[in-house]
């Protein structure tokens, strides 16, 4: 069974990337686990004087992960359920890039599908800075970066990003291979 990650700031962009994946897999079978990630902002711990306020601070942002995440897995459990998909969450407080890397060593995970949502920085044009720093920070498993609102329907074509510095093992590609099989695809090297 493949384990596919797919971390959720629960924003439309997230839900497009969630709805994305399951239909891209719809005929494997799968165990996707829905990833929240929540740090207090800075200028929420600004001006904190005591353990306590921290800890109500964390506490909070942790209840609402678990909440908004029971409410994911809900939804999808009664509107996307699968006799060859299985569902589970994780709620962690750390940074979007450390917990994925963390989460693809313990849970073998095998891709991830994570949205991309466009914002005024030069290089968070195309992507948001979350999928930036993923891709960056992310080197031990495959990401498929899914654009903003955009509907799948069938992959007709997948861009592979590469500056040939880097010769690929058959194991490396095998996931972009396998992709490509399942949909008849074609590959675009960019």
């Amino acid at each position: 069974m493949k384990n596919i990650l797919l971390p959720t700031d629960f924003s439309d962009n997230a839900w497009n990337a969630i709805f994305t994946g399951l239909k891209m897999f719809e005929t494997v079978d799968c165990n996707f686990i829905l990833l929240n990630t929540y740090e207090p902002k800075l200028a929420n711990l600004m001006g904190t004087k005591s353990k306590e306020r921290l800890g109500v601070i964390y506490d909070s942002l942790s209840e609402n992960s678990k909440l908004q995440l029971d409410k994911t897995m809900q939804y999808l459990k009664k509107h996307h359920a699968r006799s060859n998909h299985g569902f589970e969450s994780v709620s962690i407080s750390d940074d979007i890039e450390h917990a994925i890397n963390r989460m693809v060593v313990d849970r073998d995970i095998e891709l991830i599908v994570m949205g991309t949502k466009g914002a005024t920085g030069a290089k968070e044009v195309f992507m948001g800075s979350n999928t930036v720093k993923v891709i960056k920070k992310v080197r031990m498993c495959p990401i498929i970066a899914v654009p903003y609102k955009y509907d799948f329907k069938t992959l007709k074509t997948t861009v592979f990003p590469t500056d040939f510095t880097h010769s690929y093992s058959k194991n490396e590609l095998k996931p972009l291979i396998d992709l490509i099989g399942l949909w008849n695809a074609e590959i675009c090297i960019l």
